[in-house]
């Protein structure tokens, strides 16, 4: 997990055109996991962001950079993270709908047939 954690932050700093060296991208990876380790917003947000562009900005990046890479960076993790659990809910939620085959054989009614009448209580020959 971290490890990708460490190439989306890579990534992004690619993205960006921005050369820093390896032990920039292990230091904002340290900070941003010791940060949230407890979660005290939704997402971490603001923590997150907060704690790479410290690390950032003791590495010696400009304050636009820091800020730019902190927040891409946790978009991009989000992005990530949100986007393969809405791909499994969607492919679980269409893997679970029944066809029409089999809604017509649970209900006991053919194509095109109309499903009976409920019996009534009121007596025949009555308006």
């Amino acid at each position: 997990m971290k490890v990708a954690e460490a190439a989306g932050i890579v990534a992004v700093q690619v993205a960006l055109g921005v050369r820093v060296p390896v032990w920039v991208t292990l230091l904002v990876l340290a900070a941003v996991s010791i940060a949230t380790m407890v979660s005290v917003a939704p997402a971490n947000l603001g923590v997150y962001e907060s704690s790479a562009f410290v690390a950032y900005r003791w590495a010696g990046v400009d304050a636009d950079t820091a800020l730019t890479l902190a927040v891409l960076q946790h978009l991009a993790y989000l992005a990530a993270l949100g986007g393969a659990g809405w791909v499994a809910v969607t492919l679980r939620t269409v893997s679970d709908r029944p066809d029409e085959a089999t809604v017509r054989a649970r209900s006991g009614t053919r194509r095109g047939a109309h499903a009976p009448r409920p019996p009534t209580s009121e007596a025949p020959g009555s308006p």
